[in-house]
C-alpha cells in the first residue's frame, strides 16, 4: 500500500466520521432537545391563531353592519322618492279635475290619499299657494311615539325655515322634539314643490327613522345568530346594550326577543358584561374570563372573548371561545411533534449507519481508483512520449522562457535550420529569422502570444549556411496554475517544398502546354494588374472547324504550333505578351498605343499570307486570320471579343472596338457590377429552365438551369450581357453558388434531373466545389444533379480538374461535358474526362443542315462520343428539320426552342405533362 492510498483512507475515514457526529447533532440531539420547548409553545401558539381568527370574524360582523345600514337607509330614501312621485300624482290628478275651489280639491285629495292607503307610518301635509294646511295625517301617525295629540304642521316648517336653503325633491331628516320624555322624533322627508303649472302647492311626505332603524336591527341581530365560524361551527356572536344587558347571544335559544328587549342575564354574568362594556368604550380588545361551559356540564373553565364596538346604536359585539376546545387541536399537534421527532431521530440513525458504511466503500472505491489513476497517469506518460517521437518526427519543435531565449529544440530543428542544440539553446529566437521578413510580423505574434492566445502563420527563416526555409508555424504560451506563463512552445511544419510545388502548378496553369504561350488564366490576372494603358487584340483562325475536319486532331495541332511559332517570331521585342485563350484564339497584350498594334496586327497578317501552311502530306495553303482590337476599355476581353464579332460579321480581317458595336446595349463594368450585386440581394438573380427531350420517346427526362438576370422592369437579361464582365470578379463564384442553390431547392421536391453549368474557375475553387457537395447532400439531390462543365475552358484542366472531376463523380453527381465541337483540343482529353454526357455546341447544330463538312463533324463527334460510352446531346434544336437529321445523326437528347424556351421555376411543368410528339404526322 503506497502512502497515497494510505492518506486516502485515512482522509474518507475522517471525513465519514466528522460528517456522523454532524449528523448526530442536528438529527438526534437538536430534535430531542428541541421537542419540549416546541411542546409548551405550541399551546401559546394556538391561543393567539384563534385569538386572531375571532379577532378578524368579529371586523368581519362589524364591516358587514356598516354595508347593510348603508343599503338599508338607500333603500329608504327610495322607497320615500316612489311615494312622494305617486302622492304628486295624486294632488295633481286632483287639482285639475276640481278646479272650482280650495275645498272641493282637498276633499277629492283626502278622498284619493284615502283610497291609496299609504303606510301608517307615513305623514303627509300639503299647503296650497298660500300656505294654507289643506291635507294633515300626523295626528292618527304622531300619537305612536307619545307625540301631543295633534303636532302642528308649523313645527316641520319650522325645522325647515332653520335650514339655509330647505331641500327641494331630495330626501331629508330633521328631528322633533318630545313634550313628554327625553326621546325625540326623527323625521325623513321629501319636499314637493310646483305640483302643477297653475299651482304652487307643496307636498311633504315623511316617517321616522326610529322604525327603519329598528326593522334594520332586528334583521342583523336575527342573521348574526345564526352566524358560526371555527373548527366544527363551533363560535358564534353575542351583542351588548349601552346598558351592559345582552341583546342577542348566537349560542341560546331564542337568541333574541322580537321585540329587541334584552335577554336574562346571571348574576355571575353582569361584572363580565361590564368589563367587556368598558374595553369596548376604550376602542376594542381581549379580555379572559372564567365562565360555565354549557358543553362541559356547566364546569367553569377559562373563556376568552373579545369585543369592539358597533358603529351605530352603541352596540358592542363579541365573540370568544373555551380554551378547552383547543385541548384536542394541542394533543394532535403535540403528538405530531412527537412523531416528527422520533422521525428525524430515525433518520440520523440511519443515515450515521449508512455514512459508515459509505465511508467504508470510498475508501475502498478510492484505494482502487487510485491504483487506476497511476495506471492510467503512467500510460497517459507513454502516450505523451510517443506522440512526442511523432511530432518530433514531423515538425520542428522548439520552446522558449517568456524572454524569447531557446530553451529546447528537437532534432528536425537542428537538422532543418543546420544549426546543433548547443548553439541554439540559450539563444533569442532572432537567431533564425530571415532579415526579409518585417518586424511588425514578429510585434504581432508576441503581442497575441502575451495576451495568452494561439498564433499561427507561415514564417520564412534563415539557416546557418544563410540559406531559407519557410515553416508553417503555431505558437501558443504555457501557463501555470494561476495563470501565469512559464514559457512558450511552437510547432513547426517545413512546407519549404510545398511553396515550391506551388510556383511550379501556378505556372502550369499560367502556361498552355500545346502552344507554350500563356493562357487565358494568365491574361486574367495580368489585366488585374493594370488596364489603363493596355490594348488587347484577339486573333481567331477563319475556318478552323473546316480545317480540324480536314486534317484531324494532329493536323489542328500542328497549324495551332504554327500559329504560336509565328507570334512568338513576330512580336519579340515588340513589348507584347502573348496568350492562347482556347481553341483557335489567341491574344496579344500590348502596352503600347492602338495604333502601333493595329500596325503589328496588318504586319502578321501578311506575315502567315506570306508564309503558307505546310502539311505532312507536302500540301500547302495559306491562313487567314481575323482580328478583335479593344483598348483602355473597362472590360479588354469582353470589348475585343465584340470587336472580333462584329468583324466576322463585316467580313473584315480586323476590328477596333468601339462602344457604337453594342447597338447601345454594352453597359460599363462598374454599371453590371452593381447590377448584379443588387439583383443578388434583391434576389433577382435567378435560373430559368429549358427542357430536354429523350429523342427515342418525346419525354422529358432533365432540365438546364440557365442563369437570367430580371431588371427593375421586371424583363431577363441573358448572362451573355453580363457574364463576361462578372467572370473576372469576386461576384462570379457568389453568383455560381445561387445558381446550385436554386436549382437543388426548386429540383428537391421533383423526381426529374437537372443540370447546372460551370466554368474551370469554379472547379480550381475549392470552396466552390465544396458548397456544390454540401448543398446537393442537404437537398437529396446528389443523384439527380448534372454538372455541364465548358468544353472550351475544360482544355486548361489538367490533372487538377480532373481529381475535383472524378471527387464530384464519386459524391454520385453526373458530369456533363458542354459546348463540345467549339473547339478541337478536347478530343485529346474526352477520353480522360469522367463524363457521362456530351453536349454538342449550338453553333454546329444550328448549321447542320446549310454546310456537309459541319454535318460530317457532327457525325464524327456523335461516333466519338459513343464510342467513349457517353450519350449525346443536341442544343440549339430550333425546327423540325434540325432535330430530323440529328434523329438520323444518333443523338439520344435534344433541347432548343423547338421543345420550349427557358420559363422561370413557376412556369416549369412536370414531366408527365410535357411530352413530346417528336414530328408531325400527316
Amino acid at each position: 500500500m503506497t502512502s497515497i492510498t494510505r492518506f486516502n483512507i485515512l482522509a474518507t475515514l475522517t471525513t465519514g466520521i466528522l460528517l456522523a457526529i454532524s449528523v448526530s447533532y442536528f438529527f438526534i440531539y437538536l430534535p430531542h432537545h428541541n421537542y419540549e420547548q416546541q411542546a409548551c409553545k405550541l399551546k401559546a401558539d394556538y391561543i393567539a391563531t384563534y385569538k386572531k381568527t375571532i379577532q378578524n370574524e368579529t371586523n368581519r360582523v362589524v364591516n358587514t353592519l356598516r354595508h347593510r345600514y348603508h343599503d338599508f337607509e338607500k333603500d329608504a330614501d327610495f322607497h320615500l322618492s316612489l311615494h312622494a312621485t305617486t302622492l304628486q300624482h295624486i294632488v295633481v290628478g286632483a287639482i285639475e279635475s276640481n278646479n272650482t275651489s280650495t275645498t272641493q280639491q282637498a276633499v277629492a285629495i283626502k278622498h284619493a290619499i284615502d283610497n291609496i292607503g299609504f303606510a301608517e307610518q307615513e305623514i303627509i301635509f300639503i299647503f296650497d299657494d298660500n300656505n294654507n294646511l289643506i291635507y294633515d295625517s300626523e295626528s292618527r301617525q304622531l300619537e305612536h311615539y307619545n307625540m301631543p295629540a295633534r303636532v302642528k304642521a308649523e313645527q316641520i316648517q319650522q325645522q325647515l325655515a332653520n335650514q339655509a336653503t330647505p331641500p327641494i325633491n331630495n330626501p331629508i331628516t330633521i328631528t322633533i322634539p318630545s313634550q313628554q320624555n327625553d326621546a325625540h322624533l326623527k323625521l325623513k322627508l321629501r319636499i314637493l314643490d310646483r305640483t302643477s303649472m297653475t299651482n304652487h302647492w307643496r307636498i311633504i311626505i315623511a316617517f321616522s327613522t326610529l322604525e327603519i332603524e329598528k326593522t334594520l336591527q332586528s334583521r342583523f341581530l336575527k342573521r348574526l345568530a345564526q352566524v358560526r365560524f371555527g373548527t366544527d361551527d363551533s363560535g358564534y356572536f353575542f351583542v351588548l346594550n349601552k346598558q351592559a344587558k345582552p341583546l342577542m347571544i348566537g349560542a341560546l335559544s331564542p337568541s333574541i326577543n322580537d321585540d329587541l328587549s334584552p335577554l336574562p342575564m346571571t348574576g355571575t354574568m353582569r361584572p363580565i358584561t361590564a368589563k367587556l362594556i368598558e374595553l369596548s368604550l376604550k376602542g376594542g380588545g381581549f379580555h379572559q374570563f372564567q365562565l360555565f361551559n354549557p358543553a362541559h356540564n356547566n364546569t367553569i373553565e377559562d373563556k376568552i372573548a373579545f369585543v369592539t364596538p358597533a358603529p351605530y346604536w352603541g352596540w358592542t359585539i363579541g365573540t370568544g371561545f373555551y380554551t378547552s376546545e383547543l385541548d384536542n387541536t394541542i394533543q394532535d399537534g403535540q403528538a405530531q411533534l412527537l412523531e416528527h421527532t422520533q422521525h428525524r431521530m430515525q433518520i440520523g440513525y440511519i443515515v450515521i449507519a449508512i455514512n459508515l458504511l459509505a465511508g467504508l466503500a470510498i475508501a475502498t472505491y478510492t484505494n482502487r481508483h487510485v491504483h487506476c489513476l497511476e495506471a492510467k497517469r503512467a500510460a497517459h506518460l507513454r502516450n505523451l512520449e510517443q506522440y512526442k517521437q511523432v511530432i518530433d518526427e514531423i515538425c520542428l519543435v522548439s520552446k522558449s522562457d517568456p524572454h524569447g531565449t531557446i530553451t529546447y529544440v528537437n532534432d528536425g530543428f537542428c537538422a532543418v535550420s543546420g544549426y546543433s542544440k548547443d548553439e541554439l539553446i540559450g539563444q533569442p529566437h532572432s537567431t533564425i529569422r530571415h532579415p526579409s521578413v518585417p518586424k511588425t510580423v514578429f510585434s504581432e505574434m508576441w503581442k497575441l502570444i502575451k495576451a495568452g492566445k494561439t498564433w499561427r502563420g507561415i514564417n520564412k527563416n534563415r539557416s546557418k549556411d544563410g540559406g531559407s526555409f519557410y515553416v508553417d508555424t503555431v505558437i501558443s504560451p504555457l501557463t501555470n496554475d494561476q495563470g501565469e506563463i512559464e514559457e512558450y512552445i511552437a510547432a513547426r511544419y517545413d512546407i519549404t517544398e510545398l511553396l515550391e510545388k506551388r510556383d511550379e502548378i501556378k505556372s502550369i496553369f499560367a502556361t498552355d502546354s500545346l502552344t507554350t504561350l500563356n493562357t487565358r488564366h494568365q491574361l486574367i490576372e495580368d489585366l488585374n494588374i493594370d488596364t489603363d494603358s493596355m490594348c488587347l487584340a484577339l486573333l481567331d483562325i477563319d475556318d478552323f472547324h473546316g480545317i480540324n475536319s480536314h486534317l484531324s486532331i494532329d493536323g489542328g495541332d500542328m497549324v495551332l504550333r504554327y500559329v504560336s511559332d509565328h507570334m512568338i517570331d513576330f512580336f519579340a521585342n515588340k513589348n507584347c505578351r502573348l496568350y492562347r485563350l482556347h481553341s483557335d484564339i489567341f491574344a496579344v497584350l500590348s502596352l503600347g498605343n492602338i495604333e502601333q498594334l493595329n500596325v503589328h496586327c496588318h504586319q502578321f497578317l501578311k506575315r502567315l499570307l506570306e508564309n503558307p501552311v505546310i502539311t505532312e502530306n507536302g500540301e500547302t495553303f495559306n491562313l487567314t486570320l481575323v482580328i478583335g482590337v479593344a483598348c483602355n476599355e473597362d472590360n479588354l476581353i469582353n470589348c475585343a471579343d465584340t470587336a472580333l464579332l462584329q468583324a466576322k460579321k463585316d467580313n473584315k480581317v480586323l476590328e477596333i472596338y468601339t462602344a457604337s458595336q453594342e447597338g447601345g446595349r454594352e453597359k460599363s463594368r462598374t454599371y453590371w457590377i452593381n447590377q448584379v450585386q443588387t439583383a443578388i440581394k434583391e434576389q433577382r438573380l435567378v435560373p430559368f429552365y429549358q427542357p430536354i427531350i429523350n429523342l427515342e420517346n418525346g419525354i422529358v427526362e432533365k432540365y438546364e438551369a440557365l442563369m437570367r438576370l430580371i431588371d427593375e422592369e421586371g424583363n431577363a437579361v441573358p448572362p451573355g450581357t453580363f457574364l463576361p464582365i462578372l467572370e473576372q470578379t469576386r461576384y462570379y463564384p457568389e453568383m455560381t453558388r445561387s445558381m446550385v442553390e436554386q436549382a437543388c431547392c426548386f429540383f428537391s421536391t421533383r423526381t426529374d434531373n437537372f443540370s447546372v453549368n460551370l466554368a474551370l474557375d469554379d472547379l480550381l475553387r475549392s470552396s466552390t466545389v465544396e458548397f456544390i457537395v454540401t448543398t446537393a447532400k442537404r437537398y437529396g439531390v446528389t443523384n439527380r444533379i448534372i454538372l455541364e462543365v465548358v468544353e472550351t475552358e475544360n482544355v486548361q484542366n489538367y490533372d487538377l480538374a480532373l481529381n475535383v472531376l472524378q471527387l464530384l463523380r464519386d459524391h454520385g453527381m453526373t458530369i456533363a461535358i458542354d459546348d463540345f465541337g467549339s473547339g478541337y483540343a478536347n478530343f485529346s482529353y474526352l477520353s480522360e474526362f469522367p463524363a457521362s454526357f456530351v453536349k454538342i455546341d449550338g453553333s454546329l447544330i444550328s448549321k447542320i443542315n446549310q454546310d456537309d463538312k459541319t454535318r460530317i463533324l457532327v457525325k464524327t463527334l456523335i461516333d466519338y462520343a459513343h464510342q467513349g460510352g457517353m450519350k449525346v446531346i443536341a442544343e440549339y434544336v430550333s425546327d423540325e428539320a434540325i432535330l430530323k437529321t440529328i434523329t438520323e445523326l444518333g443523338c439520344d437528347y435534344g433541347q432548343g426552342y423547338h421543345f420550349g424556351q427557358p420559363l422561370p421555376a413557376k412556369e416549369t411543368v412536370l414531366p408527365e405533362n410535357s411530352n413530346y410528339s417528336l414530328f408531325e404526322t400527316s
